[in-house]
């Protein structure tokens, strides 16, 4: 960073805003979209009214590089500028909000209101408040004509007055209203980056993905790298694994390098050859992965998700196969189930991770048999009745993966949990998880009719029976704990054992 030069400045709001439309200050095409809601942009121009800061805007003048840029921001259209200065490395959800509402042309100059009894800020009109457009009060011109309106509106001189003295303050407001900004001259995006993360007044960090796109952004295709990934979120809804992070795709990303996953950092992945093609296989690895999880291990909420590592190897094995076989099926769910278990990368140093992150891939290429060494196939399981459920932990996910299991897959899955009546929290003893509303609601019923019998067969696939059913019937709660503990210990047991040793 030798030849970065950074300095912080101020100016007014109505001046820089003027440098943003002549094309000095230009908004690159890598950044995102604009994607602020009403009320963001009112809780913006609210704390501008009260003279709060509203955080300083990061500008980078680059060394070398130039970035195709965005012509139009807000409805407002960027002149050209032969000797442009700076370009918008951070701000410009905040820039786009005050160009669109503020500037005549903008997208959202007739829809942003101050009402003038209390200056607070209104996304819609209202008959019954006094009302002055914020993109006229931005005007010193449009006042004068505000403040003629009043009088032909039939006001006595006194409400007259009133009203024009507050829309001439409100004028000054926002003309006299200065905002931050930090001028980063110099340097690669790489130590523009750095720098932002260091100086966001906003106390954020700008994302990997963000700088990726910004170093791989194509104007001719415009490949956009963080709108790929947000189409791999999209596509992963309807296995409720949408919240899944954006570094845990960056991390099947970096299966594309030469390292494990867990050494590759940025520079890394923006050096793969083809980006754009690599994303596509990618996006297909990690869905093959997520169905593999949601079909064949019963995570059908990424709240059930031990290890997000999990997912990631799994993408790293979809990246060599197109499909599983059955005994490739059979050998990852041993594979997810034992490294849950034993709190495998939890407890496991990082060195030892490294060597089998390289043995998976082995297996993923058929040259070994097994994606892991096993040290034990024998896992002890014990329950306490009275154990919160906690999905964060990987205990919590063991056990209701354990129980979904005795339950049909459905397409549709969600994950619901049913709190047994009187029994307080969801806690192990307490708690029946169910995949669809009609099974929850016949639990229901189950428990508060004395009349709704099921067949042992039924009553099974909830870790229930017959015997248990009476005891809660007849009040005798401690027993049908004592019982249904035991039972859940048994089940979850049976279920691991299975997993471990197919055969048995």
């Amino acid at each position: 960073m030798e030849n970065m030069h950074i300095k912080a400045e101020r100016d007014y709001m109505s001046t820089i805003l003027e440098k943003v439309t002549n094309g000095e200050f230009l908004i690159p095409e890598f950044q995102r979209d604009f994607v602020w809601e009403k009320r963001q942009m009112i809780a913006l121009f609210d704390s501008i009214i009260k003279g709060f800061p509203i955080g300083s805007i990061i500008l980078w003048a680059p060394q070398n590089d130039e970035f195709d840029h965005i012509n139009n921001i807000g409805g407002v259209t960027i002149e050209k500028c032969s000797n442009p200065r700076f370009y918008v490395l951070d701000g410009r959800q905040r820039l786009t909000t005050l160009l669109s509402v503020l500037s005549e042309k903008g997208d959202n100059c007739d829809s942003m209101f101050v009402d003038l009894n209390d200056f607070s800020i209104l996304g819609k009109r209202n008959k019954d408040k006094k009302l002055l457009k914020l993109s006229s009060a931005f005007d010193s011109y449009a006042i004068v004509d505000y403040i003629e309106s009043i009088k032909e509106q039939g006001f006595d001189d006194a409400e007259t007055k009133v009203y024009a003295d507050r829309a001439k303050k409100l004028n000054k407001i926002l003309m006299s209203y200065e905002i931050g900004y930090i001028t980063v001259n110099g340097g690669g995006i790489d130590d523009a980056v750095e720098i932002f993360s260091r100086l966001n007044s906003q106390g954020t960090s700008i994302s990997p993905d963000f700088m990726i796109q910004a170093l791989t952004f194509n104007s001719k295709t415009h490949f956009r790298f963080g709108d790929e990934i947000q189409e791999i979120l999209d596509e992963l809804d309807k296995y409720n694994f949408s919240c899944l992070k954006r570094d845990i795709i960056l991390k099947c990303v970096a299966n594309y390098t030469e390292k494990a996953f867990i050494d590759v950092k940025t520079e890394d992945i923006i050096k793969i050859n083809d980006l754009q093609s690599v994303m596509q296989d990618v996006k297909r690895c990690v869905k093959e992965a997520v169905k593999f999880l949601y079909k064949e291990c019963l995570v059908i909420d990424i709240k059930l998700l031990p290890y997000t590592y999990q997912l990631v190897m799994l993408a790293l094995f979809f990246k060599y196969n197109k499909e599983v076989d059955i005994l490739q099926k059979e050998k990852l769910k041993k594979w997810f189930f034992y490294t849950s278990y034993i709190n495998y990368f939890t407890n496991t140093s990082l060195s030892n991770i490294r060597s089998d992150i390289e043995k998976f891939r082995l297996f993923s290429e058929g040259n070994v048999l097994d994606p892991i060494d096993y040290n034990s196939t024998s896992i002890y399981v014990q329950r306490k009745g009275q154990d919160e459920i906690k999905l964060g932990s990987v205990s919590s996910c063991c056990f209701v993966l354990s129980s979904l299991s005795r339950l049909e897959a459905s397409s549709k899955a969600k994950l619901i949990p049913f709190i047994i009546p009187k029994t307080g929290k969801k806690k192990v003893v307490n708690t029946i998880w169910c995949t669809s509303l009609s099974q929850r609601n016949q639990i229901d019923k189950c428990f508060k009719s004395k009349f709704e019998i099921q067949s042992e067969e039924w009553y099974a696939k909830f870790s229930l029976n017959c015997d248990l059913m009476t005891s809660y019937r007849a009040g005798n709660l401690d027993d049908f704990f004592k019982k249904r503990c035991l039972l859940l210990t048994k089940n979850e047991s049976g279920f691991l054992q299975h997993v471990l040793d197919p055969n048995l």
